[in-house]
C-alpha cells in the first residue's frame, strides 16, 4: 500500500496535536454503554467462563481417571 492520495501526490502527516483532536472527535460519536449494560454484560461473561471452566475440569477429571483405570 502507497503512501499516496488519489491524485498521486504523497500524503502529509497528520501531527500529534491534530491526531488528539481527530481522536477525541470519533471518540465524541462513539455510543457508549451504560453503566446497567456494562454490569450485564460482564455477569454474562463471568458467568459463561466459569460454566465452561467447570466443564473442561469435568472432562480433564473425567480423561485422568480413564488414562489411570487404562493404565493404571
Amino acid at each position: 500500500m502507497s503512501d499516496t492520495t488519489n491524485s498521486g501526490a504523497p500524503k502529509a502527516r497528520t501531527g500529534p496535536a491534530q491526531f488528539l483532536r481527530e481522536v477525541r472527535t470519533e471518540l465524541r460519536r462513539v455510543a457508549w454503554p451504560s453503566r446497567g449494560e456494562v454490569v450485564q454484560y460482564s455477569l454474562i461473561v463471568l458467568v459463561t467462563t466459569l460454566i465452561i471452566g467447570a466443564f473442561i475440569f469435568g472432562l480433564d477429571q473425567l480423561f485422568g481417571q480413564l488414562v489411570f483405570w487404562i493404565f493404571g
